[in-house]
């Protein structure tokens, strides 16, 4: 196993070196306009994408189609460098980022959003590229959407055509989402052997990104009424921390005390204690959920520094370009909308 990483991390190790330092972040945040950073980028290892866009787009189409176009390159290219066991291991944990991008196909439909609008979100490759997911935002409505990705053969098709019926009678977008992750998760921790050293990384991440959406609606929860799902539906079995019966007192706090202390010891835990003075002071719940899901996204980046034969690297490394993707969009969109520097910086993440 030690021999199919070695040439997959030599790459990945040369692709890191391309990623923008927190010099070239601040030379990005400084340029004036969106044509200013577009010039920025051309220095950059994003050129070639972002030189070929601009000549068929213009203006903020034109960057972000580069940026989908450079992302979705290196994608194919590490997945295509690997071989055997690390190749499917790769390919599982992108099946996280594809289950982003058809929620939000699926948010579009529902809330009936413009193609425009719903592309605009989303960071397409793979399986479900560009052309699939377009094709999936023209439906007329989400039945529609979900019969063809059962053409497509899509492995969470089944799972949303078995949802359908409840979202249909409650008009709850939750229902189809929450079959979705379940159906993720479940097929990727049955996928990964905890006994292989590699593997149980895999298994870990997606362990504690179950725990990460249980405890973001538990915090939702607090604060809102009660909808038609309760939170015996809402449960995601598999979880690192968070058990059955752990979500179920979460659920029921109503103070942030009493939420506090029903949370188990877990990386989550330094995260929330940091964050809820901050939260008591300006009564935002929004700011212990991002605490939450920066705690875990810097966790992910930080995989680069791990095992050099082994999965965690490659992982990382594709943490911090779809971060690093993330980011550019953020800076083009407030460049093009004129917004001041501190608005765009609030929404970004830096790895340090």
């Amino acid at each position: 196993m030690i021999g199919d990483y070695a040439y997959l991390n030599a790459r990945v190790r040369s692709l890191k070196g391309g990623l923008l330092s927190e010099p070239d972040y601040e030379t990005a945040l400084a340029c004036a306009s969106l044509d200013e950073l577009v010039t920025f980028l051309e220095s950059t290892a994003y050129a070639p994408a972002v030189g070929e866009a601009m000549t068929l787009t213009k203006g903020i189409a034109g960057v972000e189609e580069g940026l989908r176009r450079d992302l979705q390159r290196t994608i194919d290219h590490i997945v295509s460098t690997a071989g055997g066991r690390p190749k499917e291991l790769l390919i599982l944990v992108l099946g996280r980022w594809e289950l982003f991008n058809l929620k939000t196909v699926l948010r579009g439909l529902h809330a009936h959003s413009g193609i425009e609008n719903v592309m605009g979100n989303t960071l397409p490759f793979g399986r479900l590229d560009e052309v699939a997911l377009q094709e999936l935002a023209r439906q007329p409505d989400i039945k529609a959407a979900i019969d063809l990705l059962v053409q497509w053969r899509v492995p969470y098709a089944p799972d949303l055509r078995r949802a359908y019926p409840v979202y249909r009678a409650r008009g709850d977008l939750q229902v189809l989402e929450l079959a979705l992750d379940r159906a993720f998760f479940a097929s990727g921790l049955r996928r990964s052997d905890p006994g292989r050293s590699d593997e149980a990384v895999v298994a870990d991440c997606l362990r504690r990104e179950i725990d990460l959406l249980l405890l973001s609606y538990a915090l939702r929860a607090m604060h809102h009424a009660p909808t038609e799902t309760a939170p015996e539906e809402i449960f995601i079995p598999g979880g690192k921390t968070i058990t059955r019966a752990i979500f179920l007192r979460l659920c029921a706090a109503r103070t942030l005390g009493e939420f506090m202390e029903a949370v188990p010891l877990s990386p989550y835990t330094a995260c929330l204690t940091a964050r809820a003075p901050r939260y008591l002071e300006v009564r935002r719940l929004s700011a212990l959920d991002r605490a939450l899901h920066t705690c875990f996204v810097l966790d992910m980046m930080r995989l680069v520094l791990g095992d050099p034969l082994s999965i965690p690297l490659a992982i990382g490394y594709l943490w911090r370009k779809v971060n690093e993707v993330t980011n550019l969009r953020l800076i083009a969109r407030g460049k093009y909308a004129a917004l001041p520097r501190e608005d765009i910086e609030a929404l970004m993440l830096r790895a340090g």
